[in-house]
């Protein structure tokens, strides 16, 4: 639901980004994860990782990649060799997104 709009930018119903810290840090202290590699273990250096390549992937020569759109989601970009195994921090991440659906990927993956 577009709460203004100005000069062509869509401005979105404002979002409580205290509310969303509160779960992005509950999956942060989540101890059984569906993914064995990480059982028991802090994703938070995983977490990291994903707002890196997320706004790293962006070619300049095809003008594509980077946070906007969160095309790293889709081929090619989520199999490159650079982005393996960011699809478990994706999934980490995605009950977030349900829940807070107005949150671009960009900003909840940054």
């Amino acid at each position: 639901a577009s709460a203004d709009r100005r000069a062509g930018v869509r401005c979105e119903a404002a979002v409580d980004w205290s509310a969303v810290r509160k779960e992005i840090v509950a999956v942060l202290e989540k101890e059984d994860y569906k993914d064995s590699s990480y059982e028991g273990a802090n994703p938070g250096p995983l977490l990291v990782r994903l707002a890196w390549h997320s706004a790293g992937t962006f070619c300049k020569t095809t003008k594509t990649g980077g946070s906007g759109g969160a095309t790293m989601r889709f081929e090619p970009e989520i199999s490159w060799g650079a982005n393996a195994g960011l699809k478990v921090a994706q999934d980490l991440l995605e009950p977030v997104k349900k829940k807070f659906p107005q949150v671009s990927y960009a900003d909840l993956w940054i």
